[in-house]
């Protein structure tokens, strides 16, 4: 896709209005996203390690991911981290021309939640799952890791080629008619997308993309099925799963618990691969909030804390 760049004397958002008149729709500012982590905590302790049970998810995991392919947009992952020896993850970088690339820890994080394999410090959810994981995170001057719309929409449009069912979105930001046109073209092929709620507590705005049409947005909870503190709320609110000091990966090569709505969205990647997978739920069921086992966890029915409630899957991986 195009980018343009500003006339002398326009500010963007006047050009942006006068493009409109011609192309309604077909721009929008080049807003810049980032990835919706907490801060982490030193080590796994008590209940912050009983996220997988949470869910319902097996004990005994080794076949879980068998025959799938997943997707990420994140930072980079170090493949070389110990969690991840053996995982099968393509890599593939779209940081904007001239900037650094952002660190890996978050990354790395998100992915041995998905495929670090069994025995290791962090054993995976679904680690025969091939992941595919598109890195567009540079660092700002403040050191703050970000990525911006452009680089998002060719994380997409590489992760829907690669014939990903799913792809996990560990990010937000705001609204942007060009990536909102870009998620509609990866829903428009079948791919369940799933992006986390935001950090930026009850009365934040909306956060995007998982505040788009046809994307799961997910926000996060304790092990006590309460909300995570910092969580947005909203009607685009899908589902609650863990994401309060859950145990994962650290960039020194071991394990530590974190905390945000970043890190629900690989509990709903592999609960939704699985599931489409085994054919216990379709896309549509997915979407519309049919799963069955669904603990209801706020008030009665959809509401805008927990969406729909917590999932659980509760059966065999096969």
């Amino acid at each position: 896709f195009p980018r343009l760049r500003l006339p002398p004397g326009l500010d963007a958002r006047s050009a942006r209005e006068i493009l409109a008149e011609r192309g309604p729709g077909s721009f929008d500012l080049h807003h810049l996203y980032k990835i919706a982590q907490g801060t982490p905590a030193a080590r796994c302790e008590g209940p912050g390690c009983a996220a997988r049970a949470l869910i319902g998810w097996p004990a005994d995991s080794r076949a879980c991911g068998r025959g799938q392919a997943i997707g990420i947009v994140d930072t980079a992952v170090d493949a070389g981290h110990p969690a991840l020896a053996g995982a099968d993850i393509r890599r593939q970088a779209f940081v904007t021309e001239g900037k650094a690339a952002a660190p890996a820890d978050h990354g790395t994080a998100v992915a041995a939640l998905l495929v670090g394999q069994p025995g290791s410090v962090v054993p995976g959810l679904v680690p025969r799952a091939r992941l595919f994981a598109a890195a567009p995170f540079y660092t700002l001057p403040s050191g703050n890791a970000t990525t911006d719309t452009a680089g998002l929409v060719k994380s997409l449009d590489w992760l829907a080629g690669q014939g990903v069912a799913v792809i996990g979105l560990s990010l937000a930001g705001p609204d942007n008619a060009v990536l909102r046109d870009a998620v509609r073209r990866v829903a428009a092929r079948g791919i369940v997308v799933i992006a986390a709620a935001g950090n930026g507590g009850r009365n934040a705005p909306p956060a995007y993309p998982a505040a788009h049409e046809r994307v799961i947005g997910v926000t996060a909870i304790a092990a006590d099925r309460r909300v995570y503190w910092r969580a947005n709320q909203g009607d685009y609110i899908d589902y609650a799963l863990p994401g309060v000091n859950v145990w994962t990966a650290d960039p020194a090569g071991g394990g530590r618990a974190r905390s945000g709505t970043s890190y629900a969205v690989p509990y709903m990647v592999a609960l939704s691969a699985q599931s489409l997978a085994q054919r216990s739920a379709s896309r549509d069921v997915l979407l519309t909030g049919r799963l069955g086992g669904l603990a209801d966890l706020g008030d009665p029915g959809r509401d805008p804390v927990f969406g729909y409630g917590k999932p659980r899957f509760d059966r065999d991986c096969r």
